[in-house]
């Protein structure tokens, strides 16, 4: 799977980048819970048709022509994580630090994690 980076912090004004995303490895069935790619398929699956991967579903009115905005990722990221009991005020920014070092743990490339994230420095990404 690709996706397509219009625009980011480190690359405001220059030309989209498309990013590989690729299935998990892991052959067991605990791993598609953690696949993207499988993740994305079955997202995909379950959302209107619209041209956004994240459309914004919290209004019946607008029947899924908007992108999902920020503020509601970071409402539903945190009555995710409370559900799960995590009470601590945390940043939606903190689950990229928590991939890439998930997939550096996991053995991947430094320079592969930092071009995932869009860190153009090592300093930044360590």
């Amino acid at each position: 799977m690709k996706i397509t980076i219009w625009t980011s912090k480190t690359n405001q004004y220059g030309q989209s980048e498309q990013r590989p995303i690729r299935r998990s490895q892991d052959s067991s069935s605990s791993s598609d819970f953690f696949c993207p790619v499988t993740n994305m398929e079955l997202w995909l699956a379950r959302v209107p048709k619209s041209r956004h991967v994240f459309p914004n579903l919290s209004s019946a009115g607008k029947r899924a022509t908007n992108h999902m905005s920020a503020d509601c990722v970071r409402s539903e990221s945190w009555q995710v994580l409370t559900t799960c009991g995590i009470i601590q005020a945390l940043t939606t920014h903190l689950f990229q630090g928590g991939a890439a070092t998930t997939a550096t743990e996991r053995g991947v490339p430094a320079w592969a994690v930092m071009a995932a994230g869009c860190w153009k420095s090592l300093g930044g990404f360590q």
